[in-house]
């Protein structure tokens, strides 16, 4: 190491040493405020609700078998792109009313997911619908490009998870018999 680096260096750890000082010389810790045994109950702002529209039955864009239920779901089956399937119990029969939602891929933005999770957030599904007699559902993506996760969930099935699904624009993938 020559002469210069060595000086460089000393120098380096003086300023350090230096600022660590001033940083935490005259600041005493502040001292916590005193716990009262009562909790705080503060106000949560709550948005107006709007009435629900009537809405008419949708129907599924590019598909050949499925169809939505238009029983007031938000399937999205009239957007461009999405995803179908179709649900099987373990026996192999369809799962009948089974409920199949799309969520935000946890990882699309993992600090947003974090900080909601850590505040008691809860993220809306994208879109929600329950399977038909066939066993089939169509689930549309307002936006296209968008990671999603698809879940089922029912108490007489096995939950399912496919994730991450990237869907293309104009694009209904088959995601074929999920068991």
């Amino acid at each position: 190491m020559s002469n210069v680096a060595k000086i460089a260096a000393l120098l380096l750890l003086i300023a350090a040493a230096g600022g660590l000082y001033f940083l935490n010389s005259g600041t005493a810790a502040p001292t916590p405020p005193p716990v009262s045994s009562t909790p705080v109950i503060t106000p949560v702002e709550q948005k107006p609700t709007r009435p629900k529209a009537v809405e008419a039955p949708q129907r599924v864009a590019q598909t050949d078998r499925v169809t939505a239920s238009g029983n007031g779901d938000n399937a999205h089956a009239d957007a461009p792109q999405g995803v179908k399937g179709r649900v099987l119990l373990p026996n192999g029969q369809p799962a009948v009313g089974v409920k199949v939602m799309l969520l935000e891929n946890a990882m699309s933005n993992a600090i947003d997911m974090f900080l909601k999770n850590q505040t008691g957030q809860v993220s809306p599904p994208l879109a929600t619908t329950v399977t038909v007699e066939d066993g089939s559902f169509a689930l549309g993506v307002l936006k296209a490009g968008q990671n999603v996760d698809l879940r089922v969930v029912s108490e007489s099935h096995p939950e399912i998870i496919r994730a991450p699904l990237k869907i293309a624009s104009d694009d209904w993938p088959d995601l074929g018999d999920l068991d």
